[in-house]
C-alpha cells in the first residue's frame, strides 16, 4: 500500500518538474521578447538616422528622357498623375526604370503583362510627383 509520505514525495517531485519546465519556457520567452525589443530599437535608430533622399521634379520631359531607350506608347497627365504606357520592355530594363522613377516620384500602380513568356512586358505605370 502507498503511504502518505510517498504520495507527498511524488507530488513534490512532480511539482518541481513542472516548475523547471515552466522556468525554462519562461526563459526562452523572455529571450524572444528581448530579441524583438532589440530589433525594434535598432530599427528606430536606423530610421532616425536615415538620410532623406533628394528628389527631382517629375515632368513629362523627365519621363521621356527616362524612357528614351524603351518603346514608349504614350504619356498622359490626369488628376496630378502621369500614366505611362510602354511596350516590349525587358525585365531588367523595367527594374532599372522603376528605380530611376523613385528618384522623381512615387510609382502608384504598375501593370506588367508578359504574354510571350520570355520576360518581355507591356507595361502601364501610374506615377505621381512628390
Amino acid at each position: 500500500m502507498v503511504n502518505r509520505k510517498l504520495v507527498y514525495l511524488l507530488s513534490t517531485l512532480l511539482l518541481f518538474v513542472y516548475f523547471y519546465v515552466f522556468i525554462s519556457d519562461f526563459s526562452e520567452f523572455k529571450n524572444f521578447l528581448n530579441d524583438r525589443y532589440l530589433r525594434f530599437k535598432n530599427f528606430l535608430f536606423l530610421l532616425n538616422n536615415a538620410e532623406s533622399k533628394k528628389r527631382g521634379n517629375l515632368n513629362e520631359e523627365i519621363l521621356r528622357e527616362l524612357t528614351k531607350s524603351l518603346e514608349l506608347v504614350s504619356i498622359n497627365y490626369e488628376y496630378g498623375k502621369y500614366e505611362v504606357k510602354l511596350r516590349k520592355v525587358n525585365a531588367i530594363e523595367l527594374v532599372n526604370l522603376l528605380r530611376e522613377l523613385e528618384n522623381y516620384g512615387k510609382v502608384e500602380k504598375l501593370e506588367a503583362i508578359d504574354n510571350s513568356g520570355r520576360g518581355i512586358f507591356d507595361v502601364r505605370l501610374i506615377v505621381s510627383p512628390l
